[in-house]
């Protein structure tokens, strides 16, 4: 028999599972990321030689891999010389079926599925037949429909759920995030124990009252063991292994001791003696076979293992400069409505271009066509208009031209059209009001030479007349700008009734708004500001002001990440909250992996994209004929899904939150997501009346898939401009290290070493941005002996960052000197 050319080959898999069958596709097994009955993993070869698993109890892939010691990657064929396949090559696979594509397409989804039945689940009581067969408590757990719901949190935020029903079987929320993610019992105080299950881990924190984090998964003891290390520097971590000694491999104890020796910690193993029962495997077990005493005897004798980690350079990985944003989620793509999703997808493989510059691009071609004849109503008090500004960061020669035709061309033939269609008709009323404009001189000049009252009295009356009736003269209808002054800017917003879409392959646009061609050299950003809120805008004009209202100006660029850095050196563009306004996008450069292919964007896809656009071009138009823009409204349901992740994003905000150093960006998130949503609205019923049907919950999530992705995005923005505080400190930390060329610290030292700031956790959270940046990494503390003051915390400092006697990692934001100045920058960005 012949397998696929991946690094692992299907007998490696099979020989890792239990319960092995072959089915008529393939083969079918018990999976290893959670307690099963019945086999529910299905394993085959796919498309191109690489290997599909899935489990159907809906255990995620990468739990599934993690449990067998195996990671994605492997699942993919090498190519000829040897080499993985790169991310274009995946993402073709990935339009067939690829659970990788799958299963990152789910997360979102599922995340936001995982809080509404968390928040409407009851809490659930002792007795559940699980818990008595188990001999413990619930320890915050809930109940819906009869089962057990156990939150999966990363950090503070719930990903996904774990149902328990009565019978035991355990069941993962469809496409929810396993990795990394864990459930608290108790609070920490010393030492934390990390564990597989939940009724492992409530035993071993009924027998000792100490912490656990649930990990769930063998496969994922190492990464939350490593999240939690990072978390918390100075516990004494306790992995607590499943002893799965009868299984090949023994899988329980070789991933617990794995995770201790990468966090320094202790290793605690179940020890039932002589009289083991048959299928005994972990501290529950223990907990019923020997009672809560054998449990806390383990766990006391737990023996620390060697690390046996290199702490030289070898080990380390290279420090990503704050010019370059980390490691970013690539746009949801499934989140996009037809036949947008379709038309992105296809302008992405076919330009060979990362599928977030014609996402981004996507959803302001659709804002620009819906905004000034749609709102969305979130309640009573509070409506957004559907007009967006995107921003999206790629360096020159990643054919973002040809990626801007393609997303713009049905645009571009949508103005053409309309001028087209209404060039006779604005030459007809050019001609008559050149007529008008002369009778009305004649009559002028009749008036101001006649000695005649009479004469001219009627003169003078006729005149006036003719003033009050003049035939109007439209401009041409236009859709698109580029290169434009902020008084042009404003004049075209008159002139076509409030709507106006600046596209552009560059970011020229922020040198015009920052005053190049205006005779004072000042910066001019009231256009971009008002244009995006809707706040009546005045053009002034020659002896007249001209009203705007309304405006709704929609934007999309993409410049060069340079231009990024450099607007959080604008004093104004900052004061004036023109950076929140913005939705950034920084995806992971294609050049390299390219190859030359002489193939055209599919037909069908472009005909399908062109015409809904144009469709709802037809809807808009019709619609704007009315006073006021229409108005599209949730439903129930929709609504309260809006308003749970609107209230997360408020509290994301709060001082040592995630979103507490863009604040002024994340306050204008809820409504950025709720414009997007309006728009895949109008995209799915362009066909009819949309007003008239109510935006679902279904396009919330996908609204809110986009949101999320945004959300990470806009922090690497920020971070790179130097203008939030966390990433501002980090700097500062980062300046003081190499000042004084530090192999490693102490918490205590570096705030010592600030003297500005007042608390230790502001200090934390930029240590964290160094360390997610590789530059520094958390050291283990020794166990506390004796009375007296508890050791502080202590770091390493890459060694590769300080053998590089440049000033490039830190070149950018020399601006940000002084740690008092940090806060001014935090302040100023959350205008």
């Amino acid at each position: 028999m012949q397998h696929s050319p991946t690094r692992v080959s299907v007998d490696t898999i099979l020989n890792r599972l239990e319960g092995v069958k072959e089915s008529a596709s393939g083969w079918r097994a018990l999976c290893p990321a959670h307690e099963d009955r019945n086999p529910s993993l299905s394993l085959r070869v796919g498309g191109g030689g690489r290997l599909l698993l899935k489990c159907h109890a809906q255990c995620s892939l990468e739990s599934v891999v993690a449990a067998l010691g195996l990671t994605v990657n492997d699942l993919f064929p090498l190519n000829g010389n040897g080499a993985r396949p790169g991310r274009r090559q995946r993402t073709e696979i990935g339009r067939e079926f690829s659970p990788v594509a799958e299963d990152a397409n789910l997360k979102n989804e599922a995340r936001k599925r995982a809080k509404v039945l968390w928040q409407g689940a009851s809490p659930a009581p002792n007795d559940h037949a699980y818990l008595l067969r188990k001999g413990i408590k619930a320890h915050g757990l809930r109940l819906n429909d009869g089962r057990l719901v156990i939150p999966l949190l990363d950090g503070e935020e719930i990903q996904s759920l774990q149902f328990i029903g009565l019978d035991g079987e355990k069941r993962f929320l469809t496409g929810g995030r396993i990795t990394g993610c864990y459930f608290p019992i108790g609070k920490p105080d010393g030492s934390l124990c990390i564990a597989e299950g939940y009724a492992t881990g409530a035993s071993i924190y009924e027998a000792t009252g100490c912490a656990v984090a649930v990990a769930f998964t063998a496969g994922n003891l190492l990464p939350v063991a490593q999240a939690l290390r990072v978390k918390f520097s100075d516990l004494r971590l306790i992995v607590c292994a499943d002893d799965d000694a009868k299984k090949p491999g023994n899988l329980g104890l070789t991933k617990a001791r794995e995770a201790a020796l990468a966090v320094a910690g202790l290793l605690a193993i179940p020890d039932f003696g002589d009289n083991r029962p048959e299928h005994a495997t972990d501290f529950n077990d223990l907990h019923l076979h020997a009672g809560l005493e054998a449990v806390r005897g383990c766990i006391e004798r737990a023996p620390a293992l060697e690390s046996n980690v290199s702490h030289d350079g070898a080990s380390w990985p290279d420090p990503t400069p704050f010019q370059a944003p980390v490691k970013l989620p690539t746009f949801p793509v499934e989140a996009l409505p037809e036949p947008l999703r379709t038309m992105v997808i296809d302008v992405a493989l076919t330009r060979q271009v990362p599928v977030d510059l014609p996402a981004m691009l996507a959803l302001s071609a659709t804002a620009l066509v819906a905004s000034g004849s749609f709102e969305i109503r979130l309640n009573d008090a509070h409506s957004e208009p559907l007009n967006i500004y995107t921003l999206t960061a790629l360096p020159s020669g990643e054919r973002k031209s040809g990626t801007f035709r393609d997303m713009v061309a049905p645009l571009e033939r949508a103005e053409k059209e309309m001028i087209e269609e209404a060039e006779p008709i604005i030459a007809e009323a050019s001609q008559l009001r050149a007529i008008e404009d002369a009778r009305l001189k004649n009559l002028r000049d009749k008036a101001a030479k006649t000695s005649d009252s009479a004469v001219r009295l009627q003169a003078t009356e006729d005149a006036v007349k003719l003033a009050q009736s003049l035939t109007p003269v439209s401009a041409l209808p236009r859709l698109l700008t580029d290169d434009v002054t902020p008084e042009r800017l404003a004049g075209l917003l008159f002139e076509q009734n409030g709507r106006m879409g600046l596209f552009s392959a560059e970011g020229g646009i922020f040198e015009i708004i920052n005053g190049r061609y205006s005779k004072n050299g000042k910066p001019n950003v009231e256009v971009l500001i008002k244009g995006h809120a809707g706040d009546t805008l005045i053009v002034d004009r020659m002896g007249r002001a001209e009203h705007v209202e309304r405006p709704a100006l929609t934007i999309g660029l993409s410049p060069q990440p340079w231009v990024v850095e450099d607007l959080g050196n604008n004093k104004t563009f900052r004061g004036r909250g023109l950076l929140n306004r913005f939705l950034y996008s920084f995806p992971e450069s294609l050049v390299g992996t390219r190859e030359y292919k002489d193939i055209a964007v599919n037909r069908t896809a472009r005909d399908a994209y062109g015409q809904a656009i144009r469709e709802l071009m037809t809807l808009t138009l019709a619609v704007r004929l009315e006073d006021r823009p229409a108005t599209l409204c949730l439903s129930t349901d929709a609504s309260l899904l809006w308003r749970v992740y609107a209230g997360e994003i408020e509290r994301a905000q709060a001082p040592g939150k995630p979103l507490s150093g863009i604040s002024g960006w994340a306050s204008k998130l809820a409504g950025a997501v709720a414009r997007i949503a309006g728009g895949f609205h109008l995209i799915e019923h362009r066909h009819g009346d949309p007003a008239r049907v109510v935006i679902t919950t279904e396009v919330i999530l996908n609204a809110w898939a986009v949101g999320d992705y945004l959300k990470q995005h806009a922090l690497a923005a920020f971070s790179m401009m130097g203008a939030t505080p966390d990433v501002a400190l980090a700097m500062a930390v980062l300046r003081w290290i190499q000042r004084r060329s530090l192999k490693e610290f102490s918490l205590r030292d570096s705030h010592r070493a600030h003297q500005g700031v007042n608390r230790v956790d502001e200090l934390r959270i930029a240590l964290e941005v160094l360390e997610e940046r590789h530059y520094l990494r958390a050291k283990p503390l020794p166990s506390r002996e004796g009375a007296g003051q508890p050791p502080s915390p202590m770091w390493e400092v890459n060694p590769r960052f300080l053998s590089r006697n440049s000033r490039s990692t830190t070149e950018r934001g020399d601006s940000v000197i002084s740690v008092n100045s940090v806060y001014r920058v935090g302040n100023e960005i959350s205008a």
